[in-house]
């Protein structure tokens, strides 16, 4: 689900992505499990870390083509 709102390749927050998920999927999610697949995510290299001076974590899906 994370992934597919990523499909974009727009760099986006978790909170935008919490609420694109619950939107598309009809669910009601929590931002620190949220936050914990995108950091599980990055982790296995498909999506990307940008983090801002204040601390705030931006996503992007990684690049498949290296």
């Amino acid at each position: 689900m994370i992934m597919d709102v990523l499909s974009d390749m727009k760099e986006k927050g978790t909170l935008t992505i919490e609420e694109e998920v619950e939107t598309e999927y009809k669910l009601d999610l929590d931002p620190d499990d949220v936050q914990s697949a995108c950091d599980r995510l990055t982790a296995k290299g498909l999506l990307v870390r940008f983090s801002e001076l204040t601390g705030d974590s931006f996503y992007r899906k990684a690049s498949s083509g290296g």
